[in-house]
């Protein structure tokens, strides 16, 4: 990565082992990374990925904006989401 950047944030939803893997590996090397999540169950994915290789990873919540693809649909489901993944080991909230 070098020469190109340090501070990343992925866009879409990282599911899957062999995806959060290549994910932590890529945290190991950046300054800082982060992703989004738009469900509980990316969460916990990225939760125990986090766990199996003690490192936190950064998260903002994705919001559907219109497009009706991606994202929670409304204010407060992006707290309740945010609050349970902060609950989640090896989650960190990212607030820019």
């Amino acid at each position: 990565m070098a020469g190109v950047t340090d501070d990343i944030l992925l866009t879409y939803n990282i599911l899957g082992v062999s995806k959060t893997e290549r994910l932590v590996a890529l945290i190991r090397r950046l300054k800082r990374m982060a992703v989004v999540l738009d469900n509980e169950v990316v969460g916990a994915g990225l939760s125990e990925a986090g766990k199996r290789h003690g490192v936190d990873i950064r998260f903002l919540i994705e919001c559907d904006t219109g497009g009706s693809r991606n994202g929670v649909q409304d204010p407060q489901a992006a707290l309740d989401l945010a609050r349970e993944a902060m609950r989640m080991p090896n989650m960190q909230f990212e607030a820019e």
